[in-house]
């Protein structure tokens, strides 16, 4: 049987909070709009993947889940609509869903302390003071390095969910957002509010930890995190383990991908970690060494090493359960990538940028074209074809 074999668009990038940050919002989401439009070619629809400010402006615009400290845009009202505007328009054409992180890793933010200003000289003072005589400055401290922090979004995604989200109205019906608190999948439903899923017991509180997710016996301790989202004076700088984790499980289900904008923060090595995570996996795909990385991990060592025949009768059972359980891996075809930011960093964040299929080398002027802007150039040779 064929497998199905969506296309995945991942889009990240930021800039947002400073004094031009709502206009590159707004740049942005008409380019995560003209992405959207790829699904109306995609016969198995269309996986958008967002990280990156992008990912914080979605979750606090329009799931409405406190993300720390993020720019003035996110208090706004015409700001949020606008990205609330933007998320129904991408579900508007073909079969669309869009992933969001579902743990971050954030920084504390440092507050920086007021300057008081200095008391008035005295005046009989300044005559005693001896000339060459004055004490040196004390010696500059070393600023305290900022803690980080890894905080799981399923509680905060899995609250959000109990509630309708509307968007607003497309073709005179009402349209909602559809939350999936485990994977963190954002779909659409048309006319009625969808059904509130059922919070998996790994995301109820519990006493023992009443401020945030519960991990799986078999993990480590999920890290605090408020039901809301964020606790505030932390900023989210990259995406966590799981989101890259269910990234690598979007890879191995589609056909391609299209990558713009950086998933954390490129400024540090130490927030390249979700971005070289993606790219990594995605030379992986393009190299098709999926198979050899299982077995890898499976290990060769010999079956009469391993146990008796039970042992090797069970481990064909678990073979076969997940033969058949988990989809097969899709055809990989191509990776994509677009956008001036993201080919000058390519190189720093890959081990070989030549395996890319296609780096995009126009700059901004395939963006401004994915945005549906008129381009000089094109314009020029359409007049000059009607006047011939």
């Amino acid at each position: 049987a064929r497998v199905p074999a969506p296309l995945l668009v991942v889009i990240g990038g930021g800039g947002f909070s400073g004094a031009s940050g709502e206009e590159v919002l707004l740049r942005k989401l008409e380019l995560l709009i003209g992405l959207s439009r790829l699904a109306r070619h995609e016969p198995d629809g269309l996986t958008i993947a967002l990280g990156g400010e992008l990912a914080v402006a979605v979750l606090a615009c329009v799931v409405q889940l406190q993300m720390g400290a993020v720019g003035a845009y996110a208090t706004k009202d015409a700001t949020r609509l606008a990205v609330a505007e933007a998320i129904l328009e991408v579900f508007r054409d073909g079969e669309v869903s869009v992933q969001v992180p579902v743990d971050v890793v954030c920084q504390e933010v440092r507050l920086e302390p007021k300057e008081e200003a200095p008391p008035p000289e005295d005046p009989k003072e300044k005559k005693k003071a001896k000339p060459g005589k004055e004490s040196p400055p004390p010696p500059p401290m070393e600023p305290t390095p900022l803690a980080q922090q890894t905080f799981s979004l399923g509680r905060a995604l899995a609250q959000a969910a109990q509630r309708p989200i509307s968007l607003g109205y497309s073709s005179g019906q009402e349209c909602f957002l559809s939350v999936d608190p485990v994977r963190g999948l954002l779909t659409i439903a048309r006319g009625e509010p969808p059904m509130p899923p059922a919070v998996p017991a790994t995301l109820e509180p519990t006493e023992a930890n009443e401020g945030g997710d519960v991990a799986p016996a078999d993990a480590a301790p999920a890290p605090s995190a408020p039901k809301d989202g964020i606790p505030a004076g932390w900023v989210v700088r990259d995406i966590g383990t799981q989101s890259m984790a269910g990234l690598h499980l979007a890879l191995r289900r589609s056909k391609g991908v299209v990558w713009n904008g950086a998933l954390g923060l490129l400024e540090e090595e130490v927030f390249r970690a979700g971005t070289r995570s993606f790219l990594s996996a995605v030379e992986t795909r393009l190299a098709g060494d999926e198979e050899d990385e299982e077995g890898a991990a499976a290990g060769d060592e010999p079956l009469q090493a391993r146990g008796d025949d039970d042992d090797d009768e069970d481990a064909e059972e678990d073979e076969e359960g997940k033969s058949t359980n988990e989809p097969e891996d899709s055809e990989f075809e191509f990776a994509v990538v677009i956008g001036r930011d993201s080919r000058a960093n390519l190189p720093q964040l890959v081990a070989t940028p030549s395996a890319i299929s296609f780096v995009s080398q126009s700059g901004e002027g395939l963006l401004q074209l994915l945005r549906g802007a008129p381009l000089p150039g094109l314009l020029a040779c359409v007049e000059k074809s009607k006047s011939h």
